[in-house]
């Protein structure tokens, strides 16, 4: 089956509920100040749902919160991207951001 980008699609893979999206702050890190973020690749399917072979952190600024992002992922949900009136496969590209003082990162 064809993986497309977001700009290969009509519609793109858009979250269900951006509040999936958020996550805890290591503690750790949260202790520390230390701020930082994480770029996480991964594909979702024609139902919405992120296929878990595909997941990967691209970029981190540390390992903790590479972490914190992996295990949030299983709670994301999608609406699939739709190219041609049918839904299909999208790579999504997701950034995190993790802001001293802030108790749960934002994308």
């Amino acid at each position: 089956m064809n993986v497309f980008s977001a700009d290969q699609v009509e519609r793109p893979a858009a979250v269900v509920d951006a509040n999936s999206l958020k996550l805890d702050y290591p503690a750790e890190l949260f202790a520390k100040g230390v701020g930082g973020s994480v770029l996480a690749e991964f594909v979702v399917d024609t139902a919405g749902a992120i296929e878990p072979e595909t997941i990967a952190v691209v970029s981190s600024t540390d390992p903790l919160f590479s972490v914190a992002v992996l295990k949030s992922l299983a709670k994301v949900r999608y609406i699939p991207a739709m190219k041609a009136g049918h839904t299909v496969r999208q790579v999504v590209h997701q950034p995190y951001r993790f802001v001293p003082g802030a108790r749960r990162a934002s994308r």
